[in-house]
Order: C-alpha cells, then structure tokens, then sequence
C-alpha cells in the first residue's frame, strides 16, 4: 500500500532545496571552488558542480581557483612525502638495530653490499653462487615474501637445456614455477665461463621498498 507524502514536508524539502541552490550561486559567484562549496553545505559535489555550470566566472577568479589548485596539489605532494620520508627512516632504523643482534642478518647485509642492487625499491642479487643467491631468498621467504620472489636465469650454451638449469634453481632454492620470469641465453661467450658457470646466472628478488631500506640501514650498521 502506498501512502501519500506529507505536503507540509514536500514543502518545506522544496523550500530547503531552493536555499541550497541561491547558496551555491551565491557563494560561486565570490569565486569558490566546487569542492569548496559543497563543503560549507554540506552537500554533494555532483549538485554543486550541475548548479555552477551556467554560473560564468572572471578571469581573476578563475586564475585564483587555479593558483589554489595548484598549492593544494603542492600541499598534498609534501604531505605524501613528509609521511614517506617517516616511514623510510623508520625502515632503515629498524634495518640497524636489526644487524646490531642478528649476525645472519649482518652476513645478508654484507652479501648485499657487495652484490646486491642498490636501486631504491629494488631488492635484487645477480650472481652464479647458489650460495649467495640462497641467502637472500630464504630471508625473503623467511618475511613472508615468497609469492613476491621473481627470478630468472642468464644461462650458456653449454649442453644443459633450459629446464634442467630451471629445476636447478628452482629445487636449491625451494621456489615455484610461479616465481620464475623469462630466461635468456647468453649466445656469446668463452668456453672457460661455460664451464664454471654450468648453470648460469640467477636475477632474484622482490620490489620492495620497505626491505630495501631495511637492508641499507644493515649496511649503515656494518659500514
């Protein structure tokens, strides 16, 4: 059953919505932003915004909106960075105060140092010692980051076929098929290096920011 609307409510809803309108026009044509409108009536941007459409604005007031605009923005770049300047150093104090009791962790930092990338975000090793590469992926592993791993394999011609070198890697290293990437064959080299590096060259790691700063505030400690 349906029941009729109160006219004095349908009234007074229509009344209130008249306001708002003659509000908006009013405060547009002083040359605030929509947002900052719908604000002030508490009321959406989609009304505020169909309402000023037909309102035209100065020069002046449009060259205010885009200067405020633009500090806004700049405002809200600084507010990112500020925060994740926090968190960076916040990471990397944990990376040193992290090497001062765990000596696994000084040997990783000292491994990375030497061999690791050092692009920020980056947390990578390149190396044919399964060893080193082991090293890092067990810490990974170990932080919960071994659906995150990547790794792929620089490897030679030298009678191994590509998927006996990748279960090489794939089982020292106790990593699935999902964390492998494309590999390559380095078609031009000597034989000496295809002799000591039979299974190539193995790329792992994870893009990780947080980690990276970790581990630079390790080498900060053994540094």
């Amino acid at each position: 059953r349906r029941f009729k609307s109160d006219p004095a409510h349908q009234l007074k809803f229509m009344l209130k919505k008249v306001e708002e309108r003659k509000q908006i026009a009013i405060l547009r044509k002083q040359g605030l932003s929509i947002l900052k409108i719908a604000k002030i009536l508490k009321v959406s941007k989609g009304l505020v915004s169909s309402e000023c459409k037909d309102i035209p604005l100065s020069q002046e007031q449009k060259n205010n909106l885009r200067t405020n605009t633009n500090y806004g923005n700049l405002l809200a770049r600084n507010r990112i960075q500020e925060n994740a300047k926090k968190l960076h150093d916040e990471w990397f104090q944990q990376g040193f105060e992290l090497a001062i009791k765990d000596e696994n962790f000084r040997i990783l930092c000292a491994l990375y140092w030497g061999e690791g990338c050092k692009v920020q975000g980056t947390v990578y090793i390149t190396n044919s010692d399964l060893k080193i590469i082991k090293y890092l992926t067990d810490w990974l592993i170990y932080n919960g980051l071994k659906e995150k791993i990547r790794f792929s394999i620089l490897f030679h011609d030298c009678g191994k076929s590509e998927m006996e070198i990748c279960e090489y890697w794939l089982n020292n290293l106790g990593l699935d098929i999902s964390n492998q990437r494309k590999h390559f064959m380095l078609k031009y080299s000597n034989s000496s290096r295809k002799k000591k590096h039979p299974y190539g060259f193995c790329k792992l790691g994870v893009s990780s920011t947080k980690h990276w700063f970790i581990i630079m505030g390790g080498i900060n400690y053994i540094s």
